[in-house]
């Protein structure tokens, strides 16, 4: 069931609208991120440049986040430090949404660069072996189309990164390394 908040008519008189579930789930997700960083909300405000009422109304999601335009995407995902692709899975944007809900950034952090959009990103929590060895958390996109060159592949819920014949022989591919990147939670 949808939330409810104080509305004004036209004539003055109070009424009640729906705060769709989505806008107050998205909120919530931005909270929580908040609260396991340390933010208060004035002081992400000021790191990111959302007024705080504003990141007030998107917190309570009266103002839906899947509904922000691409310069206060860019302030909020800066300030967070993660890629555009995270921030789709994290709030929930639809893939039918994806093309117009993007931050004004250059690939890899901003949206998919032309002939990149079947491309995968990847939120790794272990530590990566093989011919790399990465520590977590990182973001990891890869082209899951190639089996060539340095691969990510999965092996029970470790993960490698090396040249197929380097993997272990249960290993799952998911693709081709592109880039890395820290994660941000």
């Amino acid at each position: 069931m949808a939330g409810r908040r104080a509305g004004q008519k036209s004539d003055g008189v109070a009424q009640a609208t729906e705060v769709p579930e989505i806008a107050k789930r998205r909120g919530e997700r931005l909270s929580a991120w908040l609260h396991e960083h340390e933010f208060k909300p004035a002081q992400f405000s000021r790191l990111s440049g959302i007024s705080a009422a504003m990141l007030g109304n998107y917190i309570r999601g009266t103002t839906d986040i899947g509904k922000m335009g691409p310069s206060n995407i860019t302030q909020l995902l800066d300030a967070m430090h993660v890629s555009d692709t995270w921030a789709w899975r994290f709030f929930e944007i639809p893939d039918e949404d994806r093309k117009s809900w993007r931050s004004t950034r250059p690939a890899p952090m901003g949206p998919p660069a032309e002939g990149m959009a079947h491309y995968t990103t990847h939120t790794i929590d272990s530590i990566v072996k093989g011919e790399w060895i990465i520590s977590p958390p990182v973001l990891i996109t890869v082209d899951p189309q190639e089996r060539a060159g340095l691969l990510l592949a999965q092996v029970g819920k470790r993960y490698w990164l090396a040249e197929q014949d380097a993997l272990p022989a249960s290993a799952v591919i998911l693709g081709q390394f592109r880039t890395a990147a820290p994660a941000v939670f």
